[in-house]
C-alpha cells in the first residue's frame, strides 16, 4: 500500500435509455390522468345533455316545475352558461321573475357566455325589472340574513335585490343580539329600503345567592340575654332551696333557745350556702341580662326589620362571580 489517498468513486450516471424510460412512464401517467378526467367530463356532459332533452320535452308539455328540475340538474352536472338561459326562461314561465333575473345575471357574468346572446338577455332583464320590485336591506354586522326563509348567500348590507311583488319577510341574525325582523309589501317597479338594527342586549346581573345574616350586635345581645335569664332562674331556684332548708332548721332547735342539734346546724349551714349562691346568681344574671338588653335594643334598626342586618351576596356579572358582604355594626 502506498500513502496516496484514493479519490471517492464517481457517481454513476443513468444511461440515456434509463432516463428515456422514466420520462415515458411519467408521460403515460399524465396521459392516463388526463384520460380519466376527460372520461368524467364526457360522462357529465352526456348526463347533462340527457337532462336537457327531458327538460325541453317537459317545457313542450307545459310541465314547468319538471322542466326546471331537469335544467337545474343538468347545470349541476355540467355548468354550461347556456343552461342558465333555460333555467331563467322556465322561472319566468313559473312567474318567479326575480329568480329568473338572477339566472340571467349569472349568464352575463360568466366569461364563457355566448356574446351573441347578451343583447337578448339584457332586454329580458329590462322586461323583468318593470315587473319586479327592488329591495335594499341594511343589516350591518349580520351573520345571516333570510329573505322569505331563504338564506341570502354572500349578503352585502345595502345591496339591491330584485323581489317579486307581494309581501316579504326579512330576518337578520347575529350572535349576542336578538333577531331583527321586518315584514313589508312591495309592488311592481317599487323600490324600498328596510333597515334592521341588531343591538346587543347587555346581560343583566344575576343574584345567585343572597343570605341575610343577623346583626352581630343584636346576636350578641340575644346571647347575653339568654345567659342572664338563665342566671336569674338559677338564682330563684337557689333562693327557694335556701328558704326550705331554713324552715327545716327550726325543727332541730330547742324551744326557747338558739341551740340546735347537729342536723339543725348542718341545715343552717346549707341554707346560708344556697342563699349566698342565689344572691350571686341574681346579681350576675341581672348584670348579664341588662347588658344583653342594651346590646340588642341599640343595634341598628329595630328587631323585626333587617335594616341593620348583614347580607352575604354571591352574584355573577360579565367580569365573573363576585362575593360581597354588606351591613353595619
Amino acid at each position: 500500500m502506498n500513502g496516496t489517498p484514493r479519490s471517492p468513486p464517481a457517481r454513476r450516471l443513468r444511461s440515456p435509455r434509463a432516463l428515456g424510460a422514466a420520462l415515458s412512464a411519467m408521460l403515460l401517467l399524465l396521459l392516463a390522468g388526463a384520460a380519466d378526467a376527460g372520461a368524467d367530463e364526457r360522462a357529465d356532459r352526456a348526463a347533462a345533455q340527457e337532462l336537457l332533452v327531458e327538460g325541453n320535452r317537459a317545457m313542450q308539455d307545459a310541465d314547468y316545475p319538471q322542466a326546471l328540475a331537469r335544467f337545474q340538474g343538468a347545470y349541476t352536472r355540467f355548468p354550461s352558461p347556456k343552461l342558465l338561459l333555460n333555467i331563467g326562461t322556465t322561472l319566468r314561465a313559473l312567474g318567479r321573475n326575480a329568480e329568473a333575473a338572477a339566472s340571467y345575471q349569472a349568464f352575463l357574468a360568466d366569461p364563457r357566455a355566448d356574446r351573441a346572446r347578451v343583447a337578448d338577455v339584457a332586454r329580458s332583464l329590462a322586461e323583468i325589472d318593470a315587473l319586479v320590485g327592488r329591495l335594499h336591506i341594511q343589516a350591518k354586522g349580520a351573520a345571516t340574513v333570510r329573505l322569505d326563509g331563504k338564506v341570502l348567500d354572500r349578503f352585502v348590507s345595502g345591496a339591491s335585490l330584485r323581489v317579486d311583488p307581494g309581501e316579504h319577510t326579512i330576518v337578520a341574525v347575529r350572535e349576542g343580539a336578538p333577531p331583527a325582523l321586518a315584514t313589508l309589501r312591495i309592488a311592481s317597479g317599487e323600490e324600498r329600503t328596510v333597515e334592521l338594527l341588531l343591538v346587543a342586549t347587555p346581560e343583566p346581573e344575576k343574584i345567585i345567592v343572597e343570605r341575610v345574616v343577623g346583626s352581630p350586635q343584636r346576636t350578641l345581645g340575644a346571647v347575653f340575654m339568654g345567659v342572664g335569664g338563665t342566671g336569674l332562674v338559677g338564682a330563684l331556684a337557689a333562693g327557694a332551696v335556701a328558704l326550705v332548708d331554713k324552715n327545716r332548721v327550726s325543727g332541730h332547735c330547742f324551744p326557747g333557745t338558739i341551740r340546735c342539734d347537729q342536723a339543725g346546724l348542718d341545715l343552717a349551714h346549707t341554707a346560708r350556702g344556697w342563699a349566698t349562691a342565689s344572691t350571686g346568681a341574681l346579681l350576675a344574671g341581672a348584670g348579664v341580662l341588662g347588658t344583653g338588653l342594651v346590646l340588642f335594643f341599640t343595634a341598628p334598626g329595630s328587631p323585626p326589620s333587617t335594616a341593620g342586618a348583614w347580607r352575604l351576596r354571591l352574584h355573577a356579572s360579565r367580569g365573573g362571580p363576585e362575593t360581597t358582604l354588606e351591613g353595619a355594626w
